[in-house]
This record gives structure tokens, C-alpha cells and sequence, in this order.
């Protein structure tokens, strides 16, 4: 998912360059949320692209609910809506359990109210809370199902 028209048309020459004959991967255009709609965004800013009340074009949003994907894997850096993108991926995040790795660096939210909706949210998950970076920049909150986290019994 790439609102960014220029971050999106260099995800597809990289997919297109990596796997030429593979036609599974399809890219939206859509900005994720927790509800359907269009918002204002700011684009052009590569990695800080963002939904902003301050932002030049209008995108449609959509619900990880609503693109009809079944992730093992759901990885969020959305300079600030990652909870509002979890809440809008309830079903799909208690359908088909996935890790979840989402920094939580770029408002308050991210800091407590994130890994706290994750632990009500999500039964039987381990939510671990990891700084990538000095200062807490680049903090990233992970969500690993215990039936995927457990080690193998020869491992120690």
C-alpha cells in the first residue's frame, strides 16, 4: 500500500525488476486508516509521506479490513496514523493473526496508547517494545502471536 504516486512507481520498477513474472503482488494506492473515505495528504516527502490536515491532494483511505488481503506479516511506518490503521485491521488482525510491527515514534499515541490497544486487542500475543534508535527515535512496537513466537524444542 503506497499513497505516495512517486514512492509507488518506484515500488513497482523494484517488484517489477525482483520478481518480472510474478502477477500476485498488487500495490494500492489507497493511504490506510481506520475508516474508508479520502483525506488530505502530504506527498512528495519519500518515507514522511503522510495524511495531514495541512496536506496538498486529497487520497481515498481505505481498512486493512476492507482490501480483502490475508498478511502473515503487517508492517506500518505511517508517520503517526499506525493506531488508527490497527483499529481499521481488527477483523483482519483476529482473522489471520500476523506479526505486526508498527513504529510508534512520531506522536503520543504510539508511546502507550498502541501497544496498549494491541495487548487488549489481540489474544494471545507477546507486544514488545523495541528503540531502534538514540532518543526513542525509530521506536517500533512489536505483536507476535505466542503459536508463532515459540522455539523449537531442540533450540535453547
Amino acid at each position: 500500500v503506497e499513497p505516495d504516486s512517486n514512492s509507488r512507481e518506484i515500488l513497482k520498477f523494484n517488484i517489477q525488476k525482483l520478481l518480472p513474472d510474478n502477477g500476485c503482488i498488487t500495490v494500492h494506492s489507497c493511504a490506510l486508516a481506520q475508516y474508508a473515505g479520502d483525506r488530505l495528504f502530504h506527498e512528495g516527502l519519500n518515507y514522511a509521506s503522510q495524511l495531514s490536515l495541512t496536506g496538498q491532494r486529497r487520497v481515498n483511505t481505505s481498512r486493512i479490513d476492507d482490501l480483502g488481503v490475508a498478511p502473515s506479516f503487517i508492517k506500518l511506518h505511517l508517520e503517526g496514523a499506525e493506531l488508527p490503521t490497527l483499529k481499521g485491521a481488527r477483523k483482519t488482525l483476529l482473522t489471520h493473526r500476523p506479526i505486526i510491527a508498527a513504529t510508534v515514534c512520531h506522536n503520543r499515541d504510539g508511546l502507550w496508547q498502541t501497544p496498549l490497544w494491541l495487548m487488549e486487542t489481540l489474544p494471545e500475543y507477546k507486544v514488545l517494545f523495541r528503540l531502534h534508535s538514540w532518543c526513542g527515535m525509530n521506536a517500533v512496537v512489536f505483536a507476535i502471536p505466542n503459536e508463532r513466537g515459540k522455539r523449537n524444542s531442540h533450540e535453547s
